[in-house]
């Protein structure tokens, strides 16, 4: 199977380099087949860690439903459905 995926990798890579040096083929259908098959090299997840050294990070709960609320008068000024709370 390990053969397969490199097989199938190497695959749309060439796709890329002929799509990159001549404008043949469709990039984003290039860009997904390397995301699909490649996706531990060809991945568009990036990993945010954050630290706070020797203290904590400090978390903050926001209210949203004043929010919805003024959302949903401009809404019904507009003559549209007010939008569902934000959670």
């Amino acid at each position: 199977m390990d053969r397969g995926k490199a097989e199938s990798s190497k695959f749309w890579e060439e796709l890329l380099i002929r799509n990159a040096k001549t404008g043949e083929g469709n990039g984003t259908t290039i860009a997904f087949g390397l995301r699909n098959r490649g996706a531990a090299v060809w991945s568009d997840k990036q990993v945010v860690e954050h630290t706070g050294g020797d203290k904590p990070i400090a978390h903050t709960q926001v209210d949203t439903t004043e929010s919805a609320d003024f959302l949903g008068s401009v809404a019904k000024d507009m003559g549209e459905k007010k939008p569902a709370s934000v959670h």
